[in-house]
């Protein structure tokens, strides 16, 4: 069953790949759910680099539960005080699941 979910997820960021890319003025925002954490990462595509990053993986957010709307309203926050502040974050660009997931970078 979990086969089938990884295929149906990659075959939806796939999908929206198509038509969706990020630039410096508008960067797109990546979201990946564990069960445990939420990662979020603005990116640029046309540089391929990450601008910023947040996840409840990082100690700051890592206390109290990390899987909850809070949880993800406090990781968007974090994600925009990062851009709005020219930071890269926490989460940089090797750290949280959607690096690995292929929502980082061109996978084509």
């Amino acid at each position: 069953m979990a086969v089938r979910s990884a295929e149906a997820r990659v075959k939806r960021h796939r999908r929206v790949r198509k038509r969706v890319s990020g630039t410096t003025e508008r960067p797109r925002l990546a979201v990946f759910r564990s069960n445990r954490h939420i990662y979020a990462q603005l990116i640029d595509d046309t540089t391929g680099r990450t601008l910023a990053a947040a996840s409840t993986a990082e100690p700051g957010l890592r206390d109290g539960a990390t899987a909850t709307v809070d949880a993800a309203k406090a990781v968007g926050q974090l994600v925009g005080q990062y851009k709005a502040s020219g930071t890269g974050g926490g989460g940089g660009g090797g750290t949280g699941g959607g690096t690995g997931g292929g929502s980082s970078g061109s996978s084509r």
